[in-house]
């Protein structure tokens, strides 16, 4: 009796600590719950599976001077092969959800274990020692669990700080894509604004100009419709029709000279690309007349008598006259009609040249024999003036084809130029001024702002004019 007694006393201890044990196992169940299928559920309960079996074998060692060794190494052989045989048939198929149900059988095992042992009267010291295996398994399963865990922790870290990467880059491009967008209306505000300060100016020099006798005279005069042209980086040419009101003067025989409105207005003159052409400065000018086209052979002739250029034809261009000469041909003209005819001084024949533009030639930045006969066009002497687009005044040849004097005297650079577009005569008679390039000049000679020199008394077939009315 004091012997199942004591027994008794060693296995309730023992049973608490078993219906302990499923408690805790049951807790873990809601964490098993987030981790990945039911991989690691399974191998933890093969591996308790496995320590039992260790346990159980060496319970059997022990108890064999004490027990009918036969008997139960049968009975747990059979409860074991059944566990494992319902485990191995449940392996592939189970749940999470089905732990509390395999946990009750697995101590539904263990009890039956138990009670064998009780029966065959186990000491006291062998049932601590199976109560000693069975907390170390359980151990060794929380730490496996609290691993699992960790790990999966970790891995959910890792993606959040891929996700907050991945984030950063996103919204850095998108700034970056946002101040390009801020940049460009930045930019088109700009231009717009500039355009209207132009048109401003336009409706002021408008209002200026109203009481003006040139544009007096100009209101009273028909329109005439020309063809201009724009020339982009890629030679491209758009073509423009644009109206204009002309002047003509009858010269005598049949021959008349032909000469175009140009209103007034302000303008950046000179460029940066050489020591002749600096400093830039704002000039003003008034309203004049300037000549459709470079002076004629034919009206030289019916004027002075003569013809002397070298390339003839009544539409060419007369050329191989010096500045002395051409202030003869203004003088007589002036005199036979009562008008003031004379030389375009170097700022009228900038501004008329380029007609509102700020690049390089009237058309654009470039120019190609389309545009204009230079020595890129392989001609090689002059051509009938108006054989090339005019300017978006409706001037012919301002590039090209021949040099074209200027009323003023030559001056090496700007520095104290007048800036209300009067000549420059003051210094040495000399040496004058020359504009436009010819038929024998590369494109860098034709720009607008190029500027040279000839001596006064230099004539040459390269050399024309253009004449100015007040």
């Amino acid at each position: 009796m004091e012997i199942i007694i004591g027994i008794m006393g060693l296995a309730l201890p023992l049973l608490g600590g078993l219906v302990w044990l499923i408690m805790k196992l049951g807790r873990l169940e809601g964490r098993l719950d987030t981790l990945e299928g039911g991989g690691h559920t399974r191998r933890a309960e093969q591996e308790f599976a496995l320590k039992l079996e260790s346990m159980l074998r060496e319970a059997q060692e022990r108890l064999t001077q004490v027990l009918n060794p036969q008997a139960i190494i049968h009975d747990i052989e059979a409860s074991r092969q059944q566990t494992i045989q319902q485990i191995e048939q449940q392996l592939d198929t189970v749940q999470l959800s089905d732990v509390n149900t395999l946990l009750q059988e697995l101590t539904t095992v263990k009890q039956q274990v138990l009670a064998t042992i009780t029966q065959a009267n186990s000491s006291a010291t062998q049932l601590r020692e199976l109560e000693e295996k069975v907390s170390q398994s359980l151990e060794a399963f929380n730490v496996k669990v609290i691993e699992t865990i960790n790990r999966a922790d970790a891995h959910r870290l890792s993606v959040e700080q891929e996700f907050k990467q991945s984030l950063t880059t996103q919204l850095a491009y998108f700034d970056k894509k946002r101040q390009i967008i801020l940049t460009e209306i930045s930019r088109v505000q700009e231009k717009a604004l500039q355009e209207l300060r132009q048109e401003i100016t336009k409706l002021k020099q408008s209002t200026q100009q109203s009481s003006d006798p040139v544009t007096e005279l100009a209101n009273t005069l028909p329109e005439i419709s020309f063809e201009t042209a724009f020339i982009d980086s890629n030679k491209k040419i758009r073509r423009e029709t644009r109206k204009v009101r002309q002047l003509v003067e009858n010269l005598g025989n049949g021959i008349t000279l032909e000469m175009i409105y140009i209103p007034g207005g302000t303008f950046m003159m000179g460029s940066n690309d050489s020591d002749y052409e600096k400093p830039i400065h704002s000039v003003t000018i008034k309203p004049f007349f300037a000549g459709k086209y470079p002076v004629t052979q034919a009206q030289w002739e019916v004027m002075m008598g003569d013809n002397p250029s070298n390339f003839k034809g009544a539409t060419r261009p007369v050329e191989t006259v010096n500045w002395n000469d051409v202030m003869k041909f203004c003088a007589k003209l002036s005199q036979m009609t009562g008008k003031s005819y004379r030389l375009l001084s170097e700022a009228q024949w900038e501004y008329a040249c380029r007609a509102g533009t700020t690049t390089k030639y009237c058309f654009g930045d470039i120019i190609t024999p389309d545009l204009a006969n230079y020595d890129g066009s392989g001609i090689k002497q002059t051509t009938p003036v108006g054989k090339y687009p005019a300017n978006a005044f409706g001037l012919y040849d301002v590039h090209g084809n021949v040099w074209e004097w200027c009323e003023d005297s030559w001056h090496e650079n700007y520095v104290g130029v007048p800036t209300d577009g009067s000549a420059w005569v003051s210094g040495s008679s000399d040496a004058h001024l020359r504009r436009g390039g010819s038929w024998g000049n590369n494109d860098s000679y034709l720009r607008c702002a190029n500027r040279n020199r000839f001596d006064t008394t230099d004539g040459n077939n390269n050399r024309g004019f253009r004449l100015s009315r007040m």
